[in-house]
C-alpha cells in the first residue's frame, strides 16, 4: 500500500465515528497541548506561520504533525518578493530587487 493510499485509509477510518475534530494549533505550546489530550491528528494553517512559532519539519513530526500546509504561504512569499521589487521600482527608481530573481532555467528544471 503506498504511503498516500495508506493516509486516506487512516483519515477516513477517523470519520467512521461520524464526527472528526482536527485541531489547528497556532504554535509550539498549543500543538503539544493537543498532542498530549490525545488527537489523533493535527492540523496546520500555512505552518502555523501567520504568527506560530514552528521552526522546523523535524519539530512538527515529533508532534505528530504527518502533513504541512504550506500553500499559501509560499504564494504570499511571492507576492511579498513582487510588491517589494515594484515598490523599489516605484520609489526609488532602482532595480536591485530584481537580482534575486530565479534564473528560467532553474524555474523550468523544477517543473521537469
Amino acid at each position: 500500500m503506498t504511503n498516500i493510499s495508506n493516509q486516506v485509509r487512516v483519515f477516513h477510518e477517523l470519520h467512521q465515528s461520524g464526527c472528526f475534530v482536527i485541531p489547528n494549533p497556532w504554535d509550539l505550546g498549543s500543538a503539544r497541548l493537543l498532542a498530549q489530550l490525545g488527537f489523533p491528528a493535527l492540523a496546520t494553517t500555512s505552518a502555523g506561520f501567520a504568527g506560530g512559532d514552528f521552526t522546523s519539519v523535524a519539530e512538527l513530526a515529533d508532534l505528530g504533525v504527518r502533513r504541512i500546509s504550506v500553500g499559501g504561504t509560499l504564494a504570499r512569499a511571492a507576492w511579498t518578493g513582487f510588491l517589494e521589487a515594484a515598490r523599489e521600482i516605484a520609489t526609488q527608481g532602482t532595480f536591485t530587487g530584481l537580482a534575486r530573481a530565479v534564473p528560467f532555467a532553474e524555474i523550468d528544471g523544477s517543473f521537469s
